[in-house]
């Protein structure tokens, strides 16, 4: 089930209680953007990056073996490209990651901290094929890399905190589905 030109309405859902997909296995899904478009990073040391639309899509054409994990650890791994538990597509907003997660016991822990909301955002693992670098000469004002094609896509993380405060990652259910079914009337 990958998903494919979908549109999506943000809404507040801090109320919102999770309860399980339905899964026969007690697996669960996660989504949310890996990696968004056209948005500042926070500084990274002297620079800020923002991410070109359509930059991962020859490195998505290539079919790459990606990791789900939790905060860039392979030994926390959720899901995974090359057995179909983790599916990626670009849309209008970026990176957007879809993952069933296996019921292991560090995926429990992170569905708690996640459905509380202390971990809520994302990262990704890359190299960069292109980018190019704006600078207005302001002392003040930092180095901006415009990353217009990655190379090597990785993983993507669940993090609490990642290098884009606007990504996304939540717990999907049949709450949030139906919390969503409800939003679209």
């Amino acid at each position: 089930m990958k998903p494919q030109n979908r549109s999506f309405i943000r809404a507040d859902l801090r109320d919102l209680q999770v309860q399980d997909s339905g899964a026969p296995d007690g697996a669960f899904t996660i989504r949310g953007h890996a990696a968004v478009f056209n948005k500042l990073s926070h500084d990274l040391g002297g620079f800020v990056e923002k991410i070109e639309p359509g930059a991962f899509t020859n490195a998505l054409s290539r079919d790459p073996d990606v990791l789900a994990v939790w905060d860039h650890d392979t030994r926390y791994t959720l899901a995974r490209t090359r057995n179909k538990t983790l599916d990626l597509v670009e849309d209008d907003f970026g990176l957007l990651a879809w993952m069933r997660v296996a019921p292991t016991s560090y995926a429990e822990d992170l569905r708690v901290l996640m459905e509380r909301g202390d971990i809520d955002q994302a990262s990704f693992m890359f190299t960069i094929a292109q980018e190019r670098a704006d600078w207005s000469g302001n002392e003040n004002d930092p180095i901006v890399f415009t990353i217009e094609e990655v190379g090597e896509l990785y993983d993507v993380t669940v993090t609490g905190r990642g290098a884009y405060p606007q990504t996304d990652m939540s717990v999907e259910g049949r709450s949030a589905r139906l919390t969503n079914a409800l939003q679209q009337g």
